[in-house]
């Protein structure tokens, strides 16, 4: 039960993580067309 509640945090967290990327170079190519 543990095992996989740590499992599903880990996955939560890189998702997360990547999500955040993804919306960061949005926001970057967002300033560059704006520019």
């Amino acid at each position: 039960m543990t095992f996989l509640y740590y499992k599903a945090m880990e996955a939560y967290k890189k998702d997360a993580e990547r999500l955040e990327k993804e919306k960061l170079q949005k926001e970057k190519s967002n300033e560059k067309k704006s520019k």
